[in-house]
C-alpha cells in the first residue's frame, strides 16, 4: 500500500478493487480524521494491526475480500465508538471475542461471511439495537439460532437500575443536553445506556464526549456512587467529560464485574486509587490524559491478570515502572507514551510479553535498550 501519512486530514479512503499487496500498515492510525476506510477487493495479507482501533471517528470499515488472517479481537475495536458498518467477509480471520463482550458501537450493518466466528452464536450481537443487515454465512457457527434473533424484543429496564441511573445523573452538570433523553420512562432507550436484550439489565454505560454536533457535548460534576447498584454493568466509558480535577472515585474499585473501564481525558487528578486493584476481571483499562501528579505506575495494576489492553498515555507518571506489570501476560496492547520516566532503561520484562501486538513508548525519556527474551 502507498504511504498515506502525507494525507493526515483524509476523511474518506476508498481503495477497493485494486491489486494492493502486503499488510495494512500500523501507521494507518495516524489518519485520525477518517470516517470511511474501504480496502476491500485487494490482496492484502497478514494480520490486521491493532492500531486500526484508534480511528475514533471511523464509521465505515470494509476489509472484505482480501487474504487477511489471524485474530481479530476486542482490542481492534477499542476506540471505534462511532462505527456503523463493518465488513470483514472473505478473509481467514478468527474473531477472538469474549461471549460477554459489550462493544463500544451500535452497528447498522455487519458482514462476517467466511470468517471463523463460531462455534457459538456471538452473544454480543444482542447489544446491537440498530442492526438491519447481518451476514454470517460460512462463519463456522454450529450453534442454534438464539430466540432473540429476528424479533424486536421489547425488554424493559429494571426499575431499581433506572433509579440508580437517575441518582447518578443528579450529581452531574449537563449544560449541553447530553442526557436530555433521560426523562422518558424506558431507561434502555436513554442515550449511552445499553441493556441486555434478554434480561433488561444495564450492561454498559457509554457517556463519552460527543463532538458530532456544532458544539461539543460533555458532562461535568461528580460521579455518583449509585453506579455500584448496576450489578451487571461490565462496560463503563466516560471519555472526554470534565470532572474538574477530582480524584478517580474509590468506589469504582468495588464494581468487580467491570471488564472495560475507560476514563480517558476526564480531567481527573491526584493519585490512582488502590481500590482499582480489585477490578481483576478487567480486559481493558484506559486512564490516559489525566494528571496524576508524577506518581509511579501503581503496583496493583500488575494484579489485573486478564488485561489485554492498558493505556496510560500522558498521565504525568514518572520514576519507575513496577516489575509487577510483568504479570500481565495477556496484554496485547500497551501504551505508556508521553510520560517522563527520567532516563531509566526500558524494563526487560516487556520483552517477555509474548501476546503483545502493539507497544507504544513514545516520548518517555527511556535510556539504553532492552533484550527480547
Amino acid at each position: 500500500m502507498p504511504d498515506l501519512r502525507v494525507f493526515p486530514s483524509l476523511t474518506e479512503l476508498q481503495l477497493s478493487n485494486n491489486n494492493f499487496t502486503g499488510s495494512i500498515p500500523v501507521s494507518i492510525s495516524q489518519l485520525s480524521e477518517l470516517r470511511v476506510l474501504d480496502l476491500s477487493g485487494n490482496a492484502l495479507e497478514d494480520s490486521v494491526p491493532l492500531s486500526i482501533g484508534h480511528l475514533s471517528k471511523l464509521q465505515v470499515l470494509d476489509l472484505s475480500n482480501n487474504s487477511l488472517e489471524g485474530l481479530f479481537s476486542e482490542s481492534h475495536f477499542s476506540k471505534l465508538h462511532k462505527l456503523k458498518a463493518l465488513d470483514l467477509s472473505s478473509n481467514s480471520l478468527i474473531l477472538d471475542i469474549a461471549s460477554n463482550w459489550c462493544p463500544p458501537f451500535q452497528l447498522d450493518s455487519l458482514c462476517l461471511v467466511g470468517c471463523n466466528v463460531g462455534p457459538y452464536f456471538p452473544k454480543w450481537l444482542q447489544t446491537q439495537r440498530n442492526l438491519g443487515r447481518l451476514y454470517l454465512t460460512s462463519a463456522n457457527i454450529r450453534d442454534k439460532a438464539p430466540k432473540w434473533l429476528g424479533r424486536d424484543a421489547q425488554v424493559r429496564c429494571i426499575e431499581r437500575e433506572r433509579e440508580a441511573l437517575l441518582r447518578f445523573k443528579n450529581g452531574l452538570i449537563d449544560e449541553h443536553g447530553m442526557l436530555s433523553s433521560w426523562q422518558i420512562d424506558e431507561c434502555c432507550r436513554w442515550y449511552g445506556v445499553v441493556c441486555s436484550n434478554t434480561t433488561g439489565h444495564v450492561i454498559a454505560l457509554r457517556l463519552h464526549r460527543n463532538d458530532m454536533f456544532e458544539h461539543d457535548q460533555y458532562l461535568r460534576g461528580m460521579i455518583g456512587s449509585s453506579l455500584v447498584e448496576l450489578h451487571h454493568l461490565n462496560y463503563l466509558d466516560l471519555i472526554g467529560n470534565d470532572f474538574g480535577g477530582i480524584p478517580i472515585p474509590e468506589f469504582i474499585g468495588s464494581m468487580k464485574q467491570l471488564r472495560h473501564l475507560n476514563l480517558y481525558w476526564c480531567n481527573f487528578s491526584g493519585s490512582i486509587p488502590s481500590q482499582l486493584g480489585n477490578l481483576t476481571n478487567l480486559r481493558s483499562l484506559d486512564l490516559s490524559q489525566n494528571d496524576f501528579g508524577e506518581i509511579p505506575i501503581p503496583k496493583f495494576i500488575g494484579s489485573m491478570k486478564h488485561l489485554q489492553q492498558l493505556s496510560l498515555v500522558y498521565c504525568h507518571l514518572s520514576r519507575t515502572i513496577p516489575p509487577q506489570l510483568g504479570n500481565l501476560t495477556n496484554l496485547r496492547s500497551l501504551d505508556l507514551s508521553m510520560n517522563d520516566f527520567g532516563g531509566i532503561p526500558i524494563p526487560e520484562f516487556i520483552g517477555s510479553m509474548k501476546q503483545l501486538q502493539q507497544l507504544s513508548l513514545m516520548y518517555c525519556h527511556f535510556s539504553a535498550t532492552f533484550l527480547l527474551s
